[in-house]
């Protein structure tokens, strides 16, 4: 009889074992593992206050170098004066993609010394935004479609940081009368100028070595314009329907020349400092254009 109750006395133990073994592997054992769970509850806390925008006029995104670029939340913005320039102890650096897209009613606004960046569409569809002062930045990049459709907007002074203006960036600037690249500006993305109809006067800076697709298509006030020796390429129909220009001058540096250049401007006299067409223009660089003279011949 006692062996049979042993027996019993050890079965239940047993099972008694095998009861906690399983309630701690579906629940967890608190020795081992509630640390863990509120360090991990913390880290979510952390990233939620990193997410966490209660500013009433500003979105802050954080950069891969742990600055700030910046959004306005409010649409009916018409005068900026003052954009913030630090973020929880960390600098302010740049407008964020479609920063002010939308604004209809922004008239103008002026940009921190210490700004390096203007994100894509960020003036996109400001139709009412006549003036951006932004010459004494550190902007580096206007990127694309960054004042497409900025119908008013006049008179830009672009810094002399800028390396690239990207493409489509003043896509449709009806009101632009005149246009300064400065020196340290190598591209001119495709459709940058695109139907800038009132612009008149381009003034390229010296270290310009490619002019995009389409950038100054149908910008038919442009009267004056002139090319760098720093040019290497000129992209298809660069300059079609600038009905306006009379002469321009091809520096003897240019390598490639994209399809129909002058299309639609065959009032246009060309004049190339080559003596014959380099082999690899396109062909038809000056289908339906204008006359060419070659050096030696002007």
């Amino acid at each position: 009889m006692k062996k049979i109750l042993l027996l019993i006395l050890t079965l239940l133990m047993a099972l008694c074992l095998v009861f906690v073994s399983c309630d701690r592997s579906i629940y967890g054992d608190p020795s081992s593992s509630s640390d863990d769970y509120d360090e991990e509850e913390e880290e979510d806390e952390e990233e939620e206050e990193e997410e966490d925008n209660s500013d009433p006029l500003w979105i802050y995104t954080k950069n891969p170098d742990n600055s700030y670029s910046i959004a306005c939340k409010d649409k009916n913005v018409e005068v900026l004066t003052k954009l913030p320039t630090m973020y929880e102890g960390r600098l302010v650096t740049g407008l964020s993609d479609s920063a002010f897209e939308g604004c209809e009613r922004l008239e103008s606004i002026v940009i921190p010394e210490d700004y390096k960046k203007i994100g894509e569409k960020a003036f996109d569809g400001c139709l009412l935004l006549k003036s951006i002062d932004f010459k004494d930045t550190e902007i580096e990049v206007i990127g694309r479609r960054a004042f497409y459709n900025c119908v008013s907007l006049e008179k830009i002074e672009l810094p002399k940081s800028i390396t690239k203006i990207h493409a489509d960036a003043f896509n449709n600037c009806k009101a632009l009368t005149e246009l300064k690249i400065p020196n340290s500006v190598t591209e001119i993305g495709d459709y940058a100028f695109y139907k800038c109809i009132n612009i008149k006067k381009v003034e390229l800076g010296n270290s310009v070595k490619k002019i995009g697709n389409e950038a100054f298509y149908g910008c038919a006030a442009l009267e004056e314009i002139n090319l760098p020796d720093s040019l290497k390429t000129v992209g298809d129909a660069a300059f079609a329907f600038c009905t306006s220009i009379y002469n321009i001058e091809i520096p003897a540096g240019v390598t490639y020349m994209g399809n129909r250049v002058f299309r639609g401007s065959d009032q246009i006299a060309i004049f190339c400092n080559t003596t014959s067409q380099p082999g690899d223009w396109n062909p038809l660089w000056n289908n339906i254009g204008g006359t060419v003279y070659w050096k030696g011949e002007w």
